[in-house]
């Protein structure tokens, strides 16, 4: 059946979706731990009197683009948690919608059988095969929105991921 055929379809594609997510939170994840490591390391070559601003570290600018580049990396933090906050309930709403879409699919698929049982060429089995066909255009465009926004949310880990690399 077509509409079987579409659901596994469909099922694998938001399986798909949801391994790319996470393999992508996890490599953003060690992106940002690198950023935190080279920091620290950053912080740890500078003199005690350099990293306090009433010291008397040799470069005044230098402690400027310190304590600047600290804030790039909060910032940058910042972004990022929204960005994999934002994606990820993104991803559980728009499961809900193509779930909610397959539910619609499979109990028109049943009234269509139905219906259609005894005669195809009943007002009943016109029907319910006329609200099948809804059914399965409508999940269809769940699924699709549903790729579009994982693209999306994918879009913004990257674009959260260089801000921190930067």
């Amino acid at each position: 059946n077509q509409s079987s055929l579409s659901l596994q379809s469909a099922q694998r594609a938001v399986t798909d979706a949801q391994t790319t997510a996470k393999l992508n939170k996890k490599s953003n994840q060690q992106t940002l731990d690198n950023a935190k490591q080279d920091l620290a390391d950053e912080k740890a070559s500078w003199s005690t009197s350099c990293l306090d601003p009433s010291g008397s570290c040799p470069s005044t600018d230098a402690w400027s683009q310190l304590r600047s580049a600290e804030a790039e990396v909060t910032n940058a933090k910042t972004a990022y948690d929204q960005a994999v906050q934002s994606a990820s309930a993104d991803e559980t709403t728009n499961n809900l919608k193509v779930n909610q879409a397959a539910t619609n699919v499979a109990s028109a698929t049943a009234k269509q059988t139905t219906e259609c049982a005894n005669s195809s060429t009943s007002s009943g089995c016109v029907s319910a095969t006329d609200a099948l066909r809804s059914a399965q255009q409508n999940y269809d465009n769940t699924v699709n929105s549903q790729k579009v926004a994982a693209t999306q949310g994918q879009q913004s880990l990257v674009n959260a991921d260089a801000r921190i690399t930067s």
